[in-house]
């Protein structure tokens, strides 16, 4: 005797080969199909190639300048002037704009995981809605049979008009259901498509009932999650403005060449030293007090969300507990039972032993235990996403 999964699982398996056009879309092939095409991903990483070849600006020196003048309008004189500062303070700003890459890296990461993550939780919302309808259908057909035969019974006068009534009403609220059911099918497929750029038409996911894989994905470390890394990569940045904007308060020098003087002035005399001394110190101090504040607030950045992940984590590892312990519960007792019920009942009616309500109801409570656990494995899904999320891995 198949059980109820069974006939799930084989019904998802004729149903793509009777139509034509259909494509069985796995988990990973769609994500691979997000990552390849997302323009928000395409976007991030041209940030963080922007970013790298700004770094070619660390040795940023100012244009030489070249000038023409006639100082005793006998002749004109050509020199050429070169301002620049200590190396320490280009040393420096090599640092800070590494520090920027690394940051934009980091975001990129974050927004890699964050785009993929609402992949996955579109997929799961589809395969939710495409497993309700699988169930529904079952149920649907079994339902318009009972209402059938009580029709049929009450016809030859063997059951009264309340037991059709009632049977009737059953299989019209669960078709009713079905047809809800595929509007929202339709609906999350289409987002699906969309995001994937795929061809809505005949796509077909894999069963949540089909899925028994139940490890728990280990929770990650705090350093590991990319908000954490964001934030440490933001204070990094912080800490090298800070040291840039005190680089800055320090002298700059420039040289230059001025062909003032008549021909036979020695070269040595031609030669200009320029000291930039930075006298009005208001400026460079509000800077460095300013960028200095900046760096507190990426500490306290970082310490807020080292302590939002430890949040997320304890809520996580609770709700992990509580489904891991009502799945394995449902799938040793509940679900077989179920399968059970709906077997035995409907030979019992078969035979004349049961009733059309009374049937009607007991096959009702056993399809409510399949719809808590359908619910139960996306619950659990989500928590998986959610995991995955916190620490950076999207893959399933």
């Amino acid at each position: 005797m198949m059980t109820f999964k069974n006939l799930v699982c084989a019904g998802l398996i004729l149903v793509p080969l009777l139509g034509l056009g259909q494509q069985r879309l796995t988990e990973l092939d769609y994500l691979a199909a997000v990552e390849a095409q997302s323009p928000a991903l395409k976007a991030s990483r041209l940030t963080v190639e922007q970013s790298q070849t700004r770094q070619g600006t660390a040795l940023s020196l100012p244009d030489a300048v070249v000038n023409l003048e006639s100082p005793t309008g006998e002749f004109y004189a050509t020199g050429v002037y070169q301002a620049f500062r200590l190396p320490g303070f280009y040393q420096k700003q090599r640092n800070l704009l590494r520090s920027e890459t690394g940051q934009t890296q980091a975001q990129a990461t974050l927004s890699r995981v964050d785009m993929l993550v609402r992949a996955r939780q579109l997929f799961l919302e589809a395969q939710y809605y495409q497993s309700l309808d699988s169930l529904l259908a079952f149920q649907d057909s079994l339902y318009r049979s009972i209402s059938s035969a009580a029709e049929r019974l009450y016809q030859a006068g063997q059951t009264d008009a309340l037991q059709s009534g009632f049977a009737a009403t059953q299989a019209i609220e669960v078709s009713v259901a079905r047809r809800a059911n595929q509007a929202l099918v339709a609906s999350s497929l289409t987002r699906l498509a969309t995001l994937g750029g795929l061809q809505v038409v005949g796509l077909r996911l894999p069963s949540l009932f089909a899925l028994s894989a139940r490890a728990a994905s280990p929770l990650p470390s705090s350093e590991s999650a990319p908000v954490v890394q964001v934030a440490r990569q933001s204070l990094e940045v912080a800490r090298r403005q800070t040291e840039l904007e005190r680089s800055r308060f320090k002298p700059s020098f420039g040289l230059g060449y001025f062909n003032q003087g008549y021909r036979e002035t020695p070269a040595s005399l031609r030669v200009r030293a320029v000291v930039d001394i930075p006298i009005w110190t208001r400026q460079y101090r509000s800077a460095i007090t300013a960028s200095r504040v900046g760096q507190r607030i990426a500490e306290q950045n970082l310490a807020a969300q080292r302590q939002a992940f430890r949040l997320d984590s304890i809520l996580l590892t609770g709700q992990r507990e509580r489904l891991a312990q009502s799945l394995a519960d449902y799938e040793r007792i509940l679900n077989p039972r179920s399968d059970e019920i709906i077997r035995n009942s409907t030979r019992l009616k078969q035979v004349g032993q049961q009733d059309v309500i009374s049937h009607l109801r007991t096959v009702n409570d056993a399809f409510s235990i399949k719809l808590r656990y359908l619910d139960l494995v996306r619950q659990w899904r989500e928590a998986q996403i959610s995991t995955n999320a916190l620490g950076g891995t999207i893959t399933p």
